[in-house]
């Protein structure tokens, strides 16, 4: 029987899943984008890390030590950030100190002349505060520096297959 689900896995988000589809995601994401970019664009895996304190109620707060893989788009000549993908993950949603990290980070991206992209694949948790965020299991969002703060949204249906979108790089270029 063929799966009901052509474009996505709703059992994505279990613990133990979801990192491995996440590192697996933007580097397959890299490689689609290369061709499209080269030479005069480089795709970069980076990372993310910051601690948060834990309290496991039976003995003294931890520090834990979070990982989060994301996109980075830069020009070959200077090396500049021209776009910054992020592909959401369980904890950039759900409420807390991880989820403002997360927002710190989209705001100096959208103070900065480089694009975003944010894919949201995750139905569990709040959404961001996106004010054009159609009703959607999923989307996918670009934000250029030129037309900022309007957005391009893409919305996804659970049955839907992912839409290709346009991943920008420097105005008046086309988009990769």
């Amino acid at each position: 029987m063929p799966s009901p689900f052509p474009g996505m896995n709703p059992y994505l988000e279990q613990h133990g899943v979801w990192n491995d589809f996440h590192k697996t995601f933007l580097v397959t994401m890299r490689e689609l984008l290369t061709p499209q970019l080269v030479p005069r664009y480089v795709g970069r895996l980076e990372e993310h890390v910051h601690t948060h304190n834990v309290d496991d109620g039976r003995t003294s707060a931890f520090q834990d030590e979070i990982h989060s893989v994301y996109l980075e788009i830069r020009d070959t000549a200077g090396l500049e950030v021209v776009t910054t993908i992020e592909l959401l993950s369980p904890s950039n949603k759900r409420t807390g100190p991880d989820r403002e990290a997360y927002r710190a980070r989209v705001r100096r991206v959208l103070s900065s002349s480089a694009n975003f992209v944010e894919i949201d694949l995750l139905r569990g948790g709040p959404r961001m505060p996106w004010g054009n965020l159609p009703a959607c299991d999923y989307y996918a969002l670009v934000s250029r520096p030129e037309t900022r703060p309007r957005t391009d949204v893409w919305p996804v249906a659970l049955r839907d297959r992912l839409p290709s979108i346009p991943i920008p790089v420097r105005a008046g270029e086309p988009a990769a």
